[in-house]
Order: structure tokens, then C-alpha cells, then sequence
């Protein structure tokens, strides 16, 4: 996983000359590759025209020579306005050049049809800017709004700098504005991505459509607008690096069907690995591998892990697994081969050393066909053969918005679904973790549990057959009802409460547990927001448990995941399924369980966690025992209690030396001794530690300093 980041100081024009990309006014693009993008935007050819920050671009003279000749280019430099001037007086007569600040324009309200920006917003908005600066930027884009006529157009290309494409999403929609952003198709060995952006005054609606290069437009959120530009910058900013070997490189990219009007998934989603090891990499081999329908979500293919064994089992230096995505229908192998062969001949490095590369498939002729149950604007049901000698079926539940991974997924018996028993290992960790909820111990009613998020479509039934009613009062918000009628499910029993706005029954409930499935990517930034409330709507002893898919692939996304959690929370637990790195967080607030101290002489301070607040494994254990025993219904799921033998503690996260961390643990029998008047030698211990880790780095700042 890549991210892409601008981080020069003095702007775009330092980003592009300290990567060998040339000028900034060309890096925007040249006006062949930018025309089919943006002559759509200027409307008539009698369009009143204000280029503003034009320095020395040619872009206006193109447009001139369009037939575009009621132009006015501004730049504050007047050696700039003097030269680019002289250049047209005699070929264009009728273009105008003015020397002027754009942040200081003197022309009446509404006077243009369209302000042109090539780069402008691009070179005075970088991405590291005191709020003054950032002002005059906000201040330049309401007078932009200020110039235009109605129904005029603001017309900007840019490289879409993360912070700028965030700037003109939190402003024009606001403004009323719609918004086109269109990326530019460029040179094959481009390492840029420029993109024409065309913001529309007093439209009906506003909404933000994106177009990338080879795929449909799609209206979007503003934040799947910035996931979606930021992977199109990385595949072309990488694209140079996947042409030569490099060990352990990953990258994914998606392959779009143009003809597919509507279609909100790509046709294939293709992942290139690089082998890790140097002997492998010399062999400079390659293979494509062409996944079966049926095993699209299986370990091999679905997870990173499976898919680098799968590298080594080929021993091949560079493999790239093609996956045929849902919706799409699809021929035989060969002629999979034969429409992707262009697409992967690309992604071949010169240095290969066997030429025409190998396509492999372990389906057969064809891809197989998974049965389509239902498809709508948000859901797919799919029927899938799991294994063909055991007859092992399930039924897919999948999300368009996030179709790489299923939303919920069920037994299929006699193409009946059984929802006696998880088969997904995440399941398993829910239900297991209920030994963390004391009050489900005892056998008394009222017992209160909601499922926010992908309730009905995964966990609800599962709950309603190991917990029956009316030891347990069960919530479901946010479940899509339609999901789960389509995927044929059985009924929920009628009295557990459904609700689609989960503001409503946090604030009128307090629960025992509450379950979010963050199976939507949109969940999981309301599931930060609502944490404070989450924490105050469960009882004393309540549990949060939050599911997070494929969050364990990334070590940085789970360590940021459980500290945001841990700021209401400070005891987390984690359950990861070892195959796809779904994870279970298991979070609670114990009363007690933390301590601070601060040593006096270097005023640091650590965190001491008292063990005996800490459940044992074998306290969890003996927990299970009794949760099962209180609902009986739990003797059919097997094996579960052997979860908890995988269970971790993620937060307070121990260490051994201050190096690491400044939070440890005060053992049970040290806290008998305190309360008992006696001294706690191993507090006392950590606190000298304290005085000499930081009298040897003052010792060390000393000697640098004396040299």
C-alpha cells in the first residue's frame, strides 16, 4: 500500500524540478493531451474567458487558435504580461494581457463566463502554508464565484494535490456548486496525473462526479473522491517503478470496462508481487495467474499473505494474480488471456527473461460461474461452491462500495441457509468474546445487546440462535433490511428492535454489548466520531466490540485503529483470524486500572496497570463456561471457548524497557504488598531507570556538544 504525498516546501514548482518532472507549467500537461478534457468545459467558442495566473503557459494561445478569442490572461509579473503580449500582437489581435495580482482583481461582478486556471492554485497553495496564506486562498475562491455569471464555470488544471482537491470539495459543493473532475490521460512514461476540474455555478444540485482515465464517470462522496485520485496518482507515479524488479514491491490496480455504463466495479482488479528474495529476483521471470470465480475470496487470492505463498510456490520474480470481479460476465481463460494480454504486457519489465509470459489458471477452460442471487444499486447475493468434492456451498452477501471483501456470508445446506452456526472466523471471535461481559454470566434477564452496522447482513442471526430471547433484549441499527430479505434469510425473531438511525437508540438504551460491524468504509469514521457515546451507552461491565475487516493486512492502520479506540477506552483486547487478518476488538473501561505517576527529578511520567484488573486467559476461559451455561443454545457451536487461546491484549501496550514504552504492569502480589504498607521495590525500580536512561542521554548531548 502507497500513499502519495506533495511535500515541498516552496510549492509545486520545487516538487516537479526535484523529481527530474520539467517545468510546472508543463507538468499540468501539454494542451494535446489536455484537450479532450477541457474544450467540453469552455462551452462556446464566444465564452468570455479570464486566465488567471497565466505566466508564460500557451495554453491561452491554443485556445486562441481554437477559435476562443475573448481571452484575458492575468499575472502579477509585467516583465511576464510585456513578453507573453509580444508574442501575440500580430497573430492574435484580439487576446489581452493585464498585469494583476490575482488575489487583488478589479473586474465587476459577474463579468466572465469562464476563469481558466492552469496551475495557478497548484503554485501559490502549498501544502505546508500559515493560515494567513491559506486565507488569501479562500479568499481568491469566493472571488473567483464573484466573477463568474451565472451558471459560469470555474475551469482549473491541476495536479490535485491532496490538501488542494480537499480545499475545492469543503468549498464550492458548500457554494452550491457542482463539480466534474476528469483526469488527463497522459504520456506513457508520465509521473504525473493531471486533472481538469470543472466547477459549475448555480446548478440544481451539488454533487461531485469523478472520471478516470478509461473508466465511466461515478458520483461520489467527497471522501471516496480523494481515495479514488490518490490511487489513480499512485498508479501513475509508480507506474515507472513496476517496469523494473524490486524486491517485495506491492501494487494493485483495477481494469475498467468503458463499454459498462453504470457499473460501479471494475472488471478486474489486478495485484502485482515482487519477490522478497534476491536469488528469486535475479531469475527475472514472470507469470500471470488467473483466479476462478469461486475462489475470489479465499485465502489464496483474497489476502495478501495467501498471495505472496502463492509467489513462492511459483518461484517466479514477479506474479500477477488477475481477479475477475462480480457483475461482470466473462469467457473462457483463453480469451481472458487474450483481452488482458495488452494490460499485462505492460506490466512487464524489459529485463524479463521469459518472454511471452505464462498465464496460469487452476479453473479449468472457464472461470466457473458463482450463482447470482440478486444484484442491485448496493448488493450483490452470490451462491458460491466452496469445495466441489465436499459439497460445500455459502452464500455471499457483498457491498459495492466495498465488493474486495464480503459482507456477510452464510452456510448454504440442501441451497437452504443455515444460520445455526458462523463459518467465518470473525463470527467465531464475536461470539467467544462474550466472555467479557460479566453480566452475561448470570442467568438473569435483561440483558441488552445492539448490532450497529452490518447487523442483519452478518451477526444478528447468529446472536438470536446462541442468545434467545428473553434472556436477551437484541438491537439492530443501520441493518439493511433489503439485504436481508434478498439473501433469503430467515426472519428475524419479532421482537428484536430494528432501527436505521442509531443516534435514536443509543440515546434512548443503555446495553450490555454493543457490536459494530465496520464492514462500510463509511462506518468506520462515524464509528470515531460516536466512541464518547458508544462508551456512554453501555452499563457497568459493558463491552464494545468492534469488527474490523482485512485491518490486520497493516500494522499502522491497526496501531492508529486501537489508539483512537483507547481514547475512551482503556482496556482493548484483540482477536485476529489468522487467515484473512479480520479483527475483533474487544474494548472496555475498567474503573482503577491505570495509575499515573511522575518521577520527581525528571518530571516524566509512566502508567501502571494493576494485573489483577487484567483477565487471564484462563479467566476467560472459565467466563465462556458460565455464558454457555446460561444459554444452552451455545452447546451447538463447537469449539469456540478455542478462541480465546488467540485472544491479545492491545491496549495498555507493556514494555520491558523505557526504550519502548513507559507504561508497565504492577504484578497482583506487588500490589498486596503496597496495601499493605510495605515497599513496592519494582515501581521504585522503573523510576530509577527513569534517572538513568535520561542521565545517559545528557551525558551523551554533553560529549556531542564538547566535539
Amino acid at each position: 500500500c502507497f500513499f502519495f504525498f506533495f511535500q515541498a516546501e516552496d510549492g509545486i514548482r520545487d516538487f516537479c524540478l526535484s523529481r527530474g518532472l520539467g517545468d510546472v507549467y508543463k507538468r499540468q500537461g501539454e494542451y494535446a493531451e489536455l484537450r479532450g478534457a477541457l474544450l467540453p468545459s469552455l462551452g462556446e467558442k464566444t465564452s468570455s474567458i479570464l486566465n488567471i495566473g497565466c505566466g508564460k503557459s500557451l495554453l491561452s494561445e491554443a485556445l486562441y487558435d481554437e477559435g476562443y478569442e475573448n481571452i484575458i490572461n492575468v499575472d502579477y509579473s509585467e516583465a511576464v504580461v510585456k513578453e507573453m503580449a509580444a508574442r501575440s500582437i500580430v497573430s492574435r489581435p484580439k487576446m489581452k494581457y493585464l498585469a494583476m495580482d490575482m488575489f487583488e482583481m478589479v473586474f465587476e461582478d459577474g463579468s466572465f463566463d469562464i476563469v481558466l486556471d492552469k496551475g495557478a492554485l497548484d503554485a501559490v497553495f502549498p501544502p505546508k502554508v500559515e493560515e494567513k496564506a491559506e486565507k488569501r486562498v479562500d479568499k481568491l475562491l469566493v472571488d473567483i464565484l464573484r466573477l463568474l455569471k451565472p451558471g459560469g464555470r470555474y475551469v482549473a488544471v491541476s495536479l490535485l494535490q491532496e490538501h488542494i482537491l480537499a480545499k475545492l470539495l469543503a468549498t464550492f459543493p458548500a457554494s452550491g456548486c457542482a463539480l466534474f473532475i476528469e483526469e488527463v490521460k497522459g504520456k506513457a512514461k508520465a509521473k504525473h496525473t493531471p486533472f481538469v476540474v470543472t466547477v459549475t455555478t448555480a446548478a440544481q444540485a451539488s454533487t461531485i462526479d469523478l472520471k478516470l482515465v478509461d473508466s465511466p464517470p461515478q458520483r461520489l462522496s467527497a471522501q471516496e473522491v480523494l481515495a479514488k485520485v490518490k490511487a489513480a496518482q499512485l498508479s501513475t507515479l509508480f507506474g515507472a517503478s513496476l517496469r523494473k524488479f524490486s524486491a517485495g514491491q506491492r501494487f494493485s490496480f483495477e481494469v475498467w470496462d468503458s463499454k459498462a455504463q453504470g457499473n460501479v466495479i471494475p472488471r478486474f482488479t489486478l495485484h502485482i508481487l515482487d519477490a522478497e528474495s534476491p536469488s528469486l529476483l535475479d531469475k527475472k521471470t514472470c507469470a500471470a495467474f488467473i483466479v476462478s470465480r469461486p475462489k475470489r475470496y479465499s485465502y489464496s487470492f483474497g489476502t495478501e499473505k495467501g498471495m505472496t505463498e502463492l509467489l513462492a510456490q511459483t518461484g517466479m520474480s514477479r506474479l500477477i494474480v488477475i481477479l475477475a470481479n462480480p457483475t461482470h460476465r466473462f469467457g473462457t481463460v483463453k480469451e481472458i488471456q487474450a483481452e488482458l494480454g495488452p494490460v499485462v504486457a505492460d506490466l512487464i519489465p524489459k529485463s524479463c527473461s521469459n518472454k511471452p509470459v505464462p498465464f496460469f489458471s487452476e479453473g479449468g477452460e472457464t472461470l466457473g460461474e458463482n450463482e447470482l442471487i440478486f444484484e442491485d444499486a448496493d448488493f450483490i447475493v452470490e451462491d458460491v461452491c466452496l469445495d466441489e468434492e465436499e459439497q460445500e456451498f455459502a452464500r455471499y452477501i457483498i457491498r459495492k462500495e466495498d465488493y474486495s471483501t464480503p459482507a456477510g456470508q452464510f452456510a448454504l445446506r440442501a441451497e437452504v441457509v443455515d444460520t445455526t452456526a458462523p463459518i467465518a472466523d470473525w463470527q467465531k471471535f464475536v461470539l467467544a468474546g462474550l466472555a467479557f461481559c460479566s453480566r452475561f454470566e448470570s442467568k438473569e434477564e435483561g440483558k441488552t445487546a445492539l448490532v450497529w452496522g452490518g447487523g442483519q447482513i452478518g451477526l444478528a442471526p447468529f446472536l438470536e440462535k446462541v442468545l434467545p430471547s428473553p434472556r436477551l433484549a437484541l438491537t439492530v441499527a443501520d441493518g439493511n433490511a433489503k439485504a436481508f430479505t434478498l439473501a433469503q434469510l430467515p426472519a428475524l425473531r419479532a421482537e428484536t428492535r430494528v432501527a436505521t438511525d442509531v443516534a435514536t437508540v443509543l440515546a434512548d438504551a443503555a446495553y450490555d454489548l454493543i457490536i459494530v460491524d465496520v464492514a462500510p468504509p463509511s462506518l468506520r469514521a462515524e464509528l470515531s466520531s460516536r466512541l464518547p457515546t458508544l462508551k456512554r451507552a453501555l452499563r457497568a461491565g459493558g463491552a464494545l466490540f468492534a469488527v474490523f475487516r482485512r485491518l490486520g493486512e497493516r500494522k499502522d492502520d491497526f496501531t492508529s485503529t486501537v489508539d483512537e479506540i483507547a481514547k475512551e477506552f482503556n482496556l482493548i483486547y484483540s482477536g485476529r483470524a489468522d487467515y484473512f487478518e479480520d479483527v475483533v476488538l474487544y474494548c472496555m473501561d475498567v474503573d482503577g486500572l491505570l495509575e499515573k505517576e511522575v518521577n520527581a527529578s525528571t518530571k516524566e511520567e509512566i502508567t501502571i496497570v494493576k494485573e489483577k484488573l487484567l483477565p487471564s486467559k484462563k479467566d476467560l476461559e472459565t467466563r465462556f463456561r458460565r455464558v454457555k451455561e446460561t444459554f444452552a443454545s451455545f452447546d451447538e457451536t463447537s469449539n469456540l471457548h478455542e478462541y480465546l487461546g488467540e485472544v491479545e491484549l492491545a491496549h495498555p501496550r507493556l514494555g520491558k524497557s523505557f526504550q519502548k514504552t513507559n507504561t508497565f504492569l504492577k504484578r497482583a502480589d506487588e500490589e498486596e504488598k503496597e496495601e499493605r504498607g510495605l515497599q513496592n521495590a519494582t515501581k521504585d525500580m522503573y523510576l530509577n531507570d527513569f534517572e538513568k536512561v535520561n542521565k545517559r542521554k545528557k551525558d551523551k548531548k554533553r560529549k556531542n556538544k564538547n566535539k
